[in-house]
């Protein structure tokens, strides 16, 4: 059992696959590198946000594809949608956490505002791939 994965009452339960090392990989640091450019970067505190977001995009791409086959039982399509909704709003919160943080680093710009920034860097790396 890798780290990427844990044990339930069903089994081994995977997390992040290897074939998504890659592309978190790649999210991560394009974040970072965003985040950088940016005012107020400090790793210790953005690098754990910056890993839920990109973890959470990843599970949201991985269940795009569930719900776009089609042989999804209606099952698993309420089963994955719940779990997307959960991850987007992890993500959601993870930004304005990240936002909130920076904020409070800054003094000089608002929540609000480093938000938006932040959204706008996360939708530049989703539209990336």
């Amino acid at each position: 059992m890798t780290r990427r994965q844990t044990r339930d009452a069903l089994g081994s339960v995977e997390f992040l696959r290897e074939s998504e090392l890659q592309d978190f990989t790649r999210m991560k640091r394009n974040l970072l590198t965003a985040l950088r450019k940016l005012e107020a970067y400090n790793p210790v505190f953005d690098i754990p946000f910056v890993e839920e977001i990109a973890s959470s995009m990843l599970y949201l791409k991985r269940g795009k594809r569930f719900l776009d086959d089609p042989d999804c039982s209606p099952t698993t399509y309420a089963a994955v949608s719940d779990a997307m909704a959960k991850h987007s709003s992890r993500m959601r919160a993870a930004a304005k956490e990240l936002a909130a943080s920076r904020a409070e680093r800054l003094k000089t710009k608002s929540a609000t505002r480093l938000a938006a920034e932040i959204k706008s860097v996360i939708d530049k790396v989703i539209q990336e791939g």
